[in-house]
């Protein structure tokens, strides 16, 4: 099945549906994102104890013993991207809290109050311009930090009248504070200004369609702008990932032409997730089969390290993918980082905390002690390097650090593990990565990099599969752009003796060694078997000959169409009806052949979580 991803409104059906929808139905819609909810934290600390640091532990005994409606806000909450949130727009939530007879507070500041107290949100700090600055960003509107800008004296300058747009006008902001202290040296009040302006529209009036709503005055100590807390948030993300094992990241819109600095804030942003158990209950998709979880004979991570280097690993391939999505070329190298120097060859020790355990064994340990970094720390290491590091090959040479850190930490029986496992490795996930990164410098002209990082990637034993295509892009690049034949002869000399080649990589391979050896070698007059199959011609009429442009032909109806347009409509005039699909489609299709033999666990090891999606194998 393809990911869904958004946030959970989205997917909620009490969201969208005006009537017709019976209130029992809603309730038990609003509590299913607490069940839900529940039942992964509860899933997480039995099935994977030794996989949770004590700051984790600590949030699930916290989050199980919250009264009821707080436990209901933050699962709703968890689903949205926030990170802040005005209590005006929770009102869809607020419906579903019972109010206390004996209580004149309402009921979701009620729950609100029980979560600050858990620190699971907080309110925006007061000696803190930076976090009013970004609260207003995401949760407030002009008219509001226009009023704020009035308070603060902001707003006095003549050419107040060219902030009109909402950058423009925290832009303002940021400067005036910045620059106008007071006088014991400290920052205005920015947060006090925002409350202030914020507590005129915080309340609703009374809405008689809706009992729990009712009109009231304004209490100082209510919540009316908060942020949920970002590390118990990821820590809870990370159970949900843990139990979702086999669910792919959140695919975040692409980034079009986008800058480095544009990358460096869409690869840190939280993205809510439609985990398919949610799903299922809003009845968007079908219920998974139920399989029999056995304790694996080899678990998918042997230790908390090792989750935590998979996880980081699995941040750096993500940012490579939104680097290779959007990223405009030009603003990925400096013209002073072009060409190959001793600087980028040489490979300095790894910065990250998951990948620096070479010299640090209590790193690698299976358990965290309080003198220790916690998985938090881990997390904000790598997103503090992600908006630290300046251009690609700093990010790239940080990626090829802790491949080869990862490599020297491989234990030997880890080698052994079975072949579907590896995708769970942090190895994988940094070769992965690393081969994205090969053509990105490919299409910067970077030739002599793409070779470094090619030779590096075929001195690894990981992702088999890419061996032969490693090789022929080596020769390609030797040969073509290099202008090296003689050593892209002996890459495919090479690369024909590697038994870890793939037949159809090798048969390639083959090929271009022919053509690139002056004297036919023995090797070289082996008969290739090919396959018979049947072959059937379509002339058709070109209409550009040019070479690297997509072949373009004139079809049956005199229009300009691709080469699989005119077999399609070859074929409809003989009557056939058809399509041309690649990829996803067929992946689909196999999925719904093969749907029964995915959820057979006859195999040892392929299930191990009661909510993959589908097996390890």
């Amino acid at each position: 099945m393809s990911d869904a991803v958004a946030a959970a409104d989205a997917v909620d059906p009490s969201a969208d549906e005006v009537g017709g929808i019976d209130e029992e139905i809603k309730e038990d819609r609003a509590n299913a994102y607490v069940e839900h909810f529940v039942h992964i934290v509860q899933s997480t600390k039995t099935l994977f104890p030794t996989l949770l640091d004590a700051d984790e532990h600590a949030a699930i005994d916290t989050y199980l013993a919250l009264p009821a409606a707080a436990q209901l806000v933050y699962s709703r909450l968890f689903q949205r991207k926030g990170p802040w949130f005005r209590t005006t727009s929770l009102s869809a939530i607020a419906d579903h809290l019972h109010p206390d007879p004996e209580s004149s507070v309402p009921p979701l500041q009620t729950a609100l109050r029980a979560l600050e107290t858990a620190s699971f949100i907080r309110r925006c700090p007061k000696d803190s311009y930076v976090d009013a600055i970004d609260a207003m960003k995401s949760a407030c509107t002009i008219p509001e930090i226009q009023a704020v800008m009035v308070a603060t004296g902001a707003s006095k300058s003549k050419s107040a009248a060219r902030y009109k747009t909402k950058p423009d006008m925290l832009e303002r902001l940021r400067a005036f504070v910045t620059t106008q202290r007071r006088i014991d040296g400290s920052f205005l009040p920015l947060s006090t200004h925002l409350h202030a302006a914020l507590a005129l529209t915080s309340f609703d009036a009374p809405d008689l369609s809706s009992p729990h709503r009712q009109h009231r005055v304004h209490d100082p100590t209510s919540l009316t702008l908060f942020q949920i807390h970002p590390r118990t948030r990821d820590a809870f993300y990370r159970m949900h990932r843990l139990m979702y094992m086999t669910l792919s990241l959140p695919v975040q819109p692409t980034l079009k032409r986008a800058t480095w600095g544009d990358w460096q804030r869409a690869v840190c942003r939280y993205e809510p997730t439609a985990w398919p158990g949610l799903l299922v209950i809003f009845g968007k998709v079908a219920a998974f089969p139920r399989v029999t979880l056995a304790a694996p004979s080899r678990p998918l991570f042997p230790t908390l390290h090792a989750l935590m280097a998979y996880e980081c690993a699995s941040v750096l391939r993500h940012a490579t993918r939104l680097i290779v999505d959007g990223v405009r070329l030009d603003h990925l190298l400096p013209s002073s980082a072009r060409g190959l120097t001793a600087d980028w060859l040489d490979v300095r020790p790894p910065t990250l905390l998951a990948f620096a355990g070479a010299a640090s064994p209590s790193i690698t340990s299976s358990s965290f002690s309080s003198s220790q970094p916690t998985k938090a720390d881990f997390c904000d290491n790598v997103h503090a390097f992600l908006q630290s590091v300046d251009n690609m090959d700093s990010f790239v040479g940080e990626l090829r650090a802790c491949l080869a850190s990862s490599l020297h930490l491989t234990r030997e029986d880890d080698k052994q593990r079975r072949v579907f496992l590896e995708p769970y490795d942090a190895t994988y996930a940094l070769a992965r990565s690393m081969d994205l990164v090969v053509g990105v410098y490919e299409k910067l002209g970077e030739y002599d990099k793409a070779l470094v990082l090619l030779q590096e990637l075929l001195a690894t034993s990981v992702l088999g599969h890419k061996r032969g295509s490693w090789y022929t892009r080596l020769a390609i690049n030797l040969e073509m752009h290099m202008k090296q034949p003689t050593d892209a002869r002996a890459v495919c000399d090479t690369a024909l003796s590697d038994p870890r080649v793939f037949p159809a990589d090798r048969m390639d391979l083959l090929r271009r060694h022919r053509r690139l050896a002056k004297t036919p070698t023995t090797e070289d007059k082996e008969v290739v078997v090919e396959g018979c199959y049947p072959t059937h011609t379509i002339d058709g009429r070109p209409l550009n000959r040019a070479v690297g442009e997509k072949s373009r032909f004139i079809g049956y109806d005199d229009d300009s169409v691709t080469v699989e347009a005119l077999v399609l409509q070859h074929y409809k005039s003989q009557g056939w009806h058809g399509a041309h699909d690649e990829g996803a489609s067929f992946r689909s299709l196999l999925g719904l052949l093969l749907w029964d033999v995915m959820f057979l666990n006859d195999v040892p090891d392929v299930f191990q979580t009661p909510f993959q999606v589908q097996n390890l194998g």
